[in-house]
């Protein structure tokens, strides 16, 4: 009896710690602000931007698989669309440029004085990010 009662009390404990809530905003992401232009041409000025729930985003070049981090990105610029995806010119800090597919299930989100905002990158034409100053 009493091996059954720790066990319960074990499986309720993992149970109600499995029910926790949503990932916050990493830090680095948290001053991370947008200009996003999209397909109408409409400018979106967005804040606590990120891309598939992470500080990172997963580009392909050929037959390979690049993770480069929101933070080294200055802006991503929409040059095209095929059957394998999006076709993005990404522009770095550094002032280097290549020529990535992202895949069209690349979700964003952001928030913006009021409300939150999400898109597809098909969506878009272009987005600038600039990182904000830290408190």
């Amino acid at each position: 009896m009493r091996y059954f009662r720790l066990l319960t009390l074990s499986l309720v404990s993992v149970f109600l710690l499995s029910m926790s809530e949503a990932p916050e905003i990493p830090p680095e992401l948290r001053n991370l602000k947008a200009k996003v232009q999209d397909v109408k041409g409409v400018v979106h000025e967005l804040t606590a931007f990120r891309c598939n729930e992470g500080a990172t985003l997963k580009f392909r070049k050929g037959s390979l698989d690049y993770s480069i981090s929101l933070s080294s990105v200055r802006s991503i610029e929409v040059v095209g669309m095929d059957e394998e995806g999006v076709k993005v010119k990404v522009r770095m800090k550094d002032g280097s440029a290549e020529t990535f597919l992202l895949p069209a299930s690349t979700r964003c989100t952001a928030q913006t004085k009021t409300g939150n905002v999400s898109f597809y990158i098909n969506e878009v034409r272009k987005i600038e990010l600039i990182q904000g100053e830290g408190r």
